[in-house]
């Protein structure tokens, strides 16, 4: 994969807005198909894509999520979740937006990323703050906003409180305190970088238990390219950090931890 992210800065650079909104349509496209394999049972389309959990259990949402045309429902919320950024920075007309918005919500629900869940309230409080800062503390916004802040947090209570058992359980998949397996697998990767610390795995994946991936980006990139790659990542991720997109990068950062 390391080879494509100098092509993804490269991308980066110079992609249009026009192209972004074509990627958009795209996943709203693919969010119809996972409400169609939702409403009918399917989560894939795919036969070779398709993993049961031995834990497998059907009131749980975390096991009825569909892939829609992805190798898994991660991949789905993935493409949802950078998606959704990129509606608050992208110009849209208002209707436009809020449409786009509620389908690409409906997506986030369906394929129930807790990761995505993390991410997104992070984002949602910092840039609440963030634009009330922004305002300069105008008394009538920051009223009206507050009003707001307040409903939402309410109503959230409200359900949490009512409903706390079944979150509770939907969020845990009913196993309790599960990190599903993330302690283990970084132990494993963070004594592989103490061993490897300057180039890694000279740009191979590693595996733990046949699966290739460290559950955390920068676990991910450390200890596959080693730490000096990593840094001029680093380099380049925060040199770019600007006023406009200060925001999802910090949310990006969460999401990618």
């Amino acid at each position: 994969y390391y080879i494509f992210i100098p092509a993804t800065y490269y991308i980066a650079k110079v992609v249009k807005p026009k192209q972004w909104n074509w990627f958009i349509i795209l996943v709203c496209l693919e969010v119809g198909v996972a409400i169609f394999q939702y409403a009918n049972g399917i989560q894939t389309f795919f036969p070779d894509d398709l993993h049961v959990s031995k834990s497998y259990n059907p009131d749980l949402l975390y096991y009825r999520r569909p892939n829609g045309m992805s190798a898994s429902s991660s991949t789905l919320a993935n493409k949802i979740f950078i998606s959704l950024l990129l509606t608050f920075y992208l110009k849209y007309k208002r209707n436009t937006k809020l449409l786009i918005q509620a389908i690409l919500f409906i997506g986030i629900a369906l394929t129930f990323n807790r990761t995505v869940f993390a991410a997104l309230l992070f984002f949602y409080g910092f840039r609440f703050i963030y634009n009330s800062i922004d305002t300069k503390f105008k008394p009538s916004r920051m009223f009206v906003g507050s009003v707001f802040l307040f409903i939402g947090l309410a109503a959230i209570s409200y359900i949490a409180v009512m409903y706390s058992d079944t979150i509770y359980q939907q969020l845990t998949r009913n196993k309790g305190v599960d990190l599903s397996g993330r302690d283990q697998i970084w132990a494993f990767f963070i004594d592989f970088i103490s061993k490897n610390l300057f180039f890694g795995n000279n740009g191979f994946k590693i595996l733990f238990n046949g699966k290739m991936h460290a559950h955390n980006s920068f676990l991910m990139v450390i200890a596959t390219n080693g730490i000096i790659i990593f840094s001029i990542y680093m380099f380049l991720l925060f040199r770019n950090i600007k006023r406009e997109n200060m925001i999802f990068i910090f949310t990006l950062i969460i999401y990618s931890f």
